[in-house]
C-alpha cells in the first residue's frame, strides 16, 4: 500500500520483494543511531520479470544511498 512501511532491515540483513511490473516508489528511511531523519528516495519501473538488486548503505559521514548493483 502507497505510503506504508513494507519491511525493516538491520545491518548484515538482506530482503528479497517479489513485485509485479509497474511503477514503484523505493524509501529508505534510517531510523536509529545519530542521524534518524535521514532518508532516500528512488523512483523505479520494473518491466515483465526483470529482476533488480539494491544496496543501501550508510557513509561515514552519516549520508545514506540506494545503489543499483544489477
Amino acid at each position: 500500500m502507497y505510503g506504508e512501511k513494507s519491511f525493516g532491515i538491520s545491518p548484515g540483513e538482506k530482503i528479497t520483494l517479489q513485485m509485479s511490473a509497474g511503477e514503484y516508489l523505493l524509501r529508505m528511511e534510517s531510523g536509529k543511531g545519530i542521524c534518524p531523519n535521514e532518508r532516500e528516495t528512488k523512483e523505479i519501473n520494473l518491466r515483465p520479470g526483470e529482476e533488480r538488486v539494491y544496496r543501501f548503505s550508510i557513509s561515514s559521514n552519516a549520508n545514506i544511498s540506494l545503489t543499483r548493483e544489477r
